[in-house]
């Protein structure tokens, strides 16, 4: 089935059926046609890929109506429960159910790693600084080979400020796939689009600032890897996780990086 132009069709008499679902709570909603047609229901909350796919469509023929409506007419009043009620019941639980097992699919997609689709509602800036100890050393803040973790929730959008603080070597940083910190020259496009320094082979000089921002839009852990060959393979690297539980950013050990939530 094609994705579905419209949700349900005001034009045609029928007034819009929203309802929230929450996890783990059933939810019920009735309502009356008032036109013989067709008409669509979808998932209105967008926080994943999964929840796009989620739609369908209720058919209302002329046959059905003319049987609804005798229903209605007849059988009405005493608090009777009428084929038309039962008729409307059925369809609202079809919908509930179809809507919550989509809800858990999307939400599962996140933990499992599956992309997330939609712009970034918060943002976290993170603060690198290569060689921190200087006289060469090969650290990001002072850690490297990577005992430093930075994390962030899926979904955000990170800021990077990187700046090159060692005196003698050219530094740089990039978000590399993991393991990329076993190349003597890591290459390739990184994890996310933008998540790079310039000059990535050939680094910063001392002193030598830049910023980056992308989108962590997949969960999983990423390498944070210095570009100048030779450097991620004598220990400058460490790890960015991009988690699908974790609700705000934070770093181990706590106080390695400096790291603001927006």
């Amino acid at each position: 089935m094609s994705d579905p132009p419209r949700p349900m069709c005001d034009k045609r008499g029928l007034r819009t059926v929203r309802r929230e679902l929450i996890p783990g709570k059933a939810e019920y909603v009735a309502f009356t046609p008032e036109t013989p047609g067709a008409y669509y229901y979808r998932c209105t909350t967008y926080s994943g890929l999964c929840h796009a796919t989620i739609f369908g469509q209720i058919i209302v023929t002329a046959r059905r109506w003319a049987r609804v409506m005798h229903s209605r007419s007849d059988r009405r009043g005493g608090g009777e429960v009428t084929q038309e009620h039962r008729v409307l019941r059925g369809i609202a639980r079809a919908l509930l159910s179809a809507l919550a097992a989509g809800a858990l699919v999307a939400t599962g997609a996140m933990a499992a790693g599956m992309p997330v689709v939609h712009a970034a509602a918060h943002s976290a800036d993170v603060t690198i600084l290569g060689g921190k100890k200087g006289g060469g050393s090969m650290d990001f803040n002072g850690f490297q080979r990577g005992a430093m973790t930075v994390t962030v929730p899926v979904g955000w959008q990170v800021v990077m400020h990187f700046e090159n603080a060692d005196t003698p070597l050219p530094h740089s940083l990039a978000v590399m796939p993991a393991g990329a910190h076993q190349q003597v020259a890591p290459s390739g496009a990184p994890a996310f689009p933008g998540a790079t320094t310039a000059n990535f082979a050939a680094g910063l000089p001392k002193g030598g600032k830049q910023t980056f921002t992308f989108e962590a839009s997949k969960a999983g852990t990423y390498d944070f890897v210095c570009g100048v060959p030779g450097h991620a393979v004598s220990g400058m690297w460490d790890s960015l996780v991009v988690s699908g539980t974790a609700d705000a950013p934070s770093v181990t050990p706590p106080g390695a990086a400096t790291i603001s939530a927006q």
